[in-house]
């Protein structure tokens, strides 16, 4: 009786704990630290593991009741009982935790003769019952992703708060070119800024932590693993890239911009750096021209293809007739020769330098986290499924995607972020768009929008 009185009070205590503490308890994520505002803050598996712990508890409770209550049962059968029961009656009584009368005995069971044979089996029956209670209660838990405000919040700003309705006219007007160096160089650092933690991004080069979606905060660096809610962040989902296979694929505009200054903003020819890795997206004829001074951009949301070009390797030429771009070696790529795309050749004196032209299919655009995360003291990123996302229009969508051959150039000399390349062609490209269109939008919005607060946890 003891062991029962045992058994009912751990499954009554376990009982009041699943009801009245743990009915309502906000559980921390996996990310989250296990002391949040000076109190104990549980992870759901650590909650799973208590539970478990306490059902193996009462498993064994229940073990040791039901083991005393068969040999009892036993003992009383054949030996004290007015109608003893066989030995092979009760050693399948034991053996299988079942009372005797369930066996079958010339094909029909015997049912219990007296009142302890009926309190007897009934006594099992529960024990039985018992040792099957454990995954009804592990599975009566049940988790529903929320969040909530801290104590503890603050406001942060993702917008430089000097910023005058000036500025956009100045980086527009003609004659603006040293304004949009500067915007540019700006540019690049806050996407190098974003991507400098290298244990962020998987073997190639995706973010690993949410869906690359990343932001750059300004002036408020706040502890990793802090959430931001309802921010705006800018967001891009490339869907994949198709290099062109033939030179008859290749429309004579795109190979005509790789060898002009028309792609770039500031007049610096992206491709007149022969660094292998080298990359730019652009869309002929939709080339930037003159916008009004006066008023910032219409909002504008892009899907669909643009031209993508790469300088792939380059080498020295040993003769002027050797098959164009053959035999080029190994490349921060790999080997070229191994690909199935067409390598555009350009020589240039005793060089020659090889590019994969194609089109880069993605939709870019800003959209309105619900749950954003600092990885970073001043990095945010949104932690929404990628196919999730719910793009909107942005004023500074056409701009950042017309400073895309600048910024990805300066990134891709730089490679402070440390994209992989070997072997990883579509994976380099990825990422080095991502990158630049994520930095120059952050650069846009950071120097021409207006001030805007979040509140974070």
């Amino acid at each position: 009786w003891a062991m029962l009185l045992v058994h009912g009070a751990m499954c009554i205590a376990l009982a009041l704990t699943m009801s009245l503490a743990l009915d309502g308890y906000q559980a921390g994520s996996e990310t989250d630290p296990h002391y949040f505002e000076g109190r104990l803050l549980l992870r759901v598996h650590d909650v799973t593991t208590l539970i478990s712990v306490a059902l193996v508890m009462i498993k064994s409770v229940v073990g040791s009741w039901s083991t005393a209550i068969l040999w009892a049962s036993g003992r009383y059968m054949l030996f004290r009982s007015a109608h003893p029961e066989s030995p092979t009656a009760v050693s399948f009584m034991l053996r299988r935790k079942l009372p005797p009368w369930l066996r079958l005995s010339g094909g029909k069971s015997q049912m219990p003769k007296d009142v302890f044979g009926w309190a007897s089996s009934l006594a099992i029956l529960s024990a039985l019952v018992q040792t099957s209670t454990g995954p009804l209660l592990t599975g009566s838990v049940e988790w529903n992703p929320t969040t909530s405000i801290s104590n503890t919040s603050v406001a942060i700003r993702s917008v430089d708060p000097a910023t005058t309705p000036d500025d956009w006219r100045l980086y527009n007007s003609e004659g603006g070119l040293n304004d949009k160096r500067g915007h540019l160089r700006l540019a690049a650092g806050h996407a190098n800024l974003a991507w400098a933690e290298t244990s962020l991004m998987d073997a190639k080069g995706n973010s690993n932590v949410g869906n690359g979606c990343r932001h750059i905060v300004h002036y408020n660096g706040l502890p990793r693993g802090s959430v931001v809610e309802d921010m705006i962040l800018p967001c891009i989902n490339i869907r994949g890239i198709q290099w062109y296979h033939s030179a008859d694929q290749i429309a004579p505009e795109d190979w005509a911009d790789v060898e002009s200054k028309d792609l770039s903003l500031v007049g610096d020819d992206p491709f007149s750096y022969s660094f292998p890795g080298v990359s730019a997206v652009y869309e002929w004829p939709r080339l930037r021209s003159a916008l009004p001074t006066d008023t910032v951009p219409l909002a504008h949301l892009f899907s669909g293809t643009k031209t993508v070009a790469l300088l792939a390797g380059r080498h020295d030429l040993t003769n002027q007739t050797d098959s164009p771009c053959k035999n080029v070696g190994s490349t921060i790529f790999g080997n070229l020769d191994a690909l199935p795309y067409h390598l555009q050749s350009r020589r240039v004196g005793g060089t020659e330098e090889c590019f994969l032209i194609g089109k880069l299919n993605f939709t870019a655009g800003m959209t309105r986290s619900r749950r954003a995360r600092f990885i970073a003291p001043r990095v945010i990123e949104d932690l929404t499924p990628v196919q999730e996302v719910r793009f909107e229009a942005s004023p500074w969508v056409p701009e950042a995607l017309w400073l895309l051959p600048d910024v990805m150039t300066m990134i891709s000399i730089m490679n402070t972020s440390q994209i992989p390349t070997f072997n990883n062609i579509d994976g380099y490209v990825d990422s080095l768009t991502r990158q630049a269109f994520l930095g120059a939008w952050d650069m846009l919005s950071h120097s021409f929008d207006e001030g805007e607060t979040r509140a974070t946890y």
